[in-house]
């Protein structure tokens, strides 16, 4: 049997693709009405198309001989013509163009984030990052100039000035005097401290600096304060000693904070 041929229309008008069997449509076309926009056009198969559609002599068996007065020969058909709403609809019935199937199952779709708000995210990411870093510089300034005194300057710079050590505490009663101890001489530094705030305060190291006549620096050490911290109003004394003390050292001066270089 021999497998019949087909074309395929396409709708002008919304691209609808139908397949439809040249035959029907004639060698002349004939018009014909999509099925899903209603659009009319006249659709005309190419001469290859018909003339696939029409099988070859061959393809038909030979006719029954048959005995006796020859039969009339029945007049050609014409095509039938159509008009405004009798117009049959030729590709409503159509099959349209078919698609691959797949038996696998479809994996759902990953839909991935429009680029504007992953910018958008890397930017509050960053900002995030340099608030932190902003925060965390501001709030160890003390620490960070103790370690690096070069930054004091950029902190001034914008407005944070590092509070100068022992900021809220007062130095008071020091004494120095070199006294014999266990048969040698030995310098001994007393004096105590107070908290002339409204608030605790932390205690610094203190600093011994030893100078000679001209204030050169001779010698100096730190000195860890008995307590870390100071209410209002409290205070606390200290004292501390260096046996054999330089001679050429002629004062003794006790401040808070780091060593002099």
């Amino acid at each position: 049997m021999l497998a019949r041929p087909f074309m395929i229309l396409t709708c002008p008008a919304c691209s609808a693709r139908f397949i439809v069997d040249p035959a029907a449509l004639g060698a002349r076309g004939r018009m014909v009405r999509c099925a899903r926009c209603r659009e009319t056009w006249h659709a005309t198969p190419s001469d290859e198309e018909f003339a696939a559609a029409v099988p070859p002599a061959e393809a038909f068996p030979e006719p029954a001989v048959h005995e006796g007065p020859p039969a009339e020969p029945e007049p050609p058909a014409a095509w039938p013509s159509f008009s405004g709403d009798s117009m049959p609809n030729f590709l409503t019935d159509s099959v349209q163009t078919p698609r691959l199937s797949s038996n696998r199952k479809a994996l759902p779709a990953i839909r991935k984030p429009p680029r504007s708000r992953t910018k958008m995210a890397a930017w509050l990411i960053i900002a995030a990052l340099v608030v932190a870093l902003a925060v965390l510089l501001a709030v160890g300034r003390s620490r960070i100039v103790a370690l690096w005194p070069a930054v004091e300057p950029i902190y001034a710079a914008f407005g944070l000035s590092t509070p100068l050590a022992g900021t809220g505490l007062e130095l008071r009663s020091v004494n120095s005097a070199v006294t014999p101890v266990d048969g040698k001489p030995t310098l001994i530094v007393a004096g105590r401290i107070a908290n002339v705030t409204s608030q605790a305060q932390k205690v610094p190291t203190l600093v011994v600096t030893l100078r000679d006549t001209r204030g050169n620096l001779v010698k100096s050490w730190s000195l860890a304060p008995s307590q870390a911290t100071l209410l209002p109003g409290e205070g606390m004394s200290f004292q501390t000693s260096m046996p054999s003390p330089p001679a050429d050292a002629t004062s003794a001066v006790v401040t808070f904070g780091s060593l002099p270089k």
